[in-house]
């Protein structure tokens, strides 16, 4: 890229493909998880649908008897929208100097290095705000935006409220089943578990394999009663759990402990995974959940247009994130566009499970 001439770096294919190709400053282990394989979307808007798995057994018949009919399982459809995170911001002067100045090299670098500046900034924000809008989605069910886009704490001030289906009986203490919260010592935590996974099979879902909680509680499997008398016969996991690591297969479950922070739109320091709660899902390669991203019309160069004709005529189609730079002439600016659009939506809403396992 350090030999590519300015006016080619702004290519929005080139744009596009670093901006979504950028390694952050830190992991996004939410969007690791869940934001996989994602599906192309044409807009904005889609609907969603799923087929159950089949429980009832096939009737039986008496030989030589005609066939009975069976009808195909009914399908599940909902129709869900996407997130968009769309922003600009002018270039400083020595990008549009490199394109005033197309032989010197010296001006050129200083462009490009001045793009490499914002697009790191640029698509570290975005990739927080994908992660804050995922962690609401999986922790909450609910995704509140205030006026200016802003991710919300609750629903306060929200002019956007974006639920996702899950069963109020999915949420809280499950409808009874988290009946000693999890930092209480005497909690029979596996027990609850095996209740959890009973009640998905009742639900015609699939079963919990991961569950998500705020690294502060590992405490609480450590002074675990009914944990310490598995660890007992099982002193390498121990080890695991007191190192902190991921545990895998534990009473059926991977366990992810996950510590992550944001700035939310109050100002203070917010935890993606509250204290409080924690989420149990299906496998996330599983097609309970499904990934998508949304098309976008970006313009294909820098030009100015004349008309609405010659301006459609001047765009090119990308799915989920995009970048583009386009120059204004009121006055000359040459601006740098970055967006994204996305969004992860339950098929079966009745495979994640949103309960509040601790008390503080």
């Amino acid at each position: 890229m350090s030999m590519m001439a300015f006016k080619n770096l702004l290519d929005p294919r080139v744009l596009t493909a670093s901006y979504a190709q950028r390694d952050g400053a830190r992991r996004y282990f939410l969007t690791e998880a869940y934001f996989q394989n994602p599906r192309p979307i044409e807009g904005q808007d889609y609907s969603l649908i799923f087929y159950p798995a089949m429980m009832d057994p096939a009737p039986g018949n008496q030989p030589g008897a005609e066939a009975h009919v069976l009808t195909p399982g009914p399908a599940n459809a909902r129709n869900a929208s996407l997130f968009c995170a769309f922003n600009k911001v002018p270039l400083p002067g020595e990008a549009l100097n490199a394109l005033r100045e197309p032989d010197s090299l010296a001006i050129q670098d200083m462009g490009r290095t001045t793009v490499s500046r914002v697009f790191d900034e640029f698509a570290e924000r975005h990739k927080i705000f994908k992660e804050v809008v995922l962690a609401k989605t999986l922790v909450e069910g609910v995704v509140y935006l205030n006026a200016q886009g802003q991710v919300l704490e609750n629903s306060t001030n929200a002019v956007i409220s974006a639920s996702f289906g899950v069963p109020a009986a999915n949420q809280g203490n499950l409808g009874g089943i988290i009946s000693t919260l999890w930092d209480n010592s005497a909690a029979l935590i596996g027990d609850q578990i095996d209740l959890i996974r009973n009640q998905a099979q009742l639900l015609n879902a699939a079963p919990p394999t991961d569950i998500w909680l705020h690294p502060n509680h590992k405490s609480s499997l450590r002074n675990n009663t009914q944990f310490n008398d598995w660890a007992k016969r099982n002193q390498a996991m121990i080890t695991t759990v007191l190192q902190g690591d991921v545990i895998e297969n534990l009473w059926g479950l991977n366990w992810h402990f996950y510590g992550g922070k944001y700035r939310g739109a109050d100002g203070n320091m917010h935890d993606f995974i509250p204290t409080t709660q924690g989420f149990l899902t299906a496998d996330p390669r599983d097609p309970w959940v499904r990934a998508t991203q949304g098309s976008t019309l970006v313009p294909k160069d820098l030009s100015l247009v004349n008309d609405w004709q010659a301006a459609l005529g001047n765009m090119e189609k990308f799915y989920g994130p995009f970048s583009y730079a386009r120059l204004i002439d009121d006055p000359v600016t040459l601006y740098l566009y970055m967006g994204d659009k996305f969004g992860l939506h339950f098929a079966d809403p009745n495979a994640i499970w949103q309960p509040t396992l601790f008390s503080a």
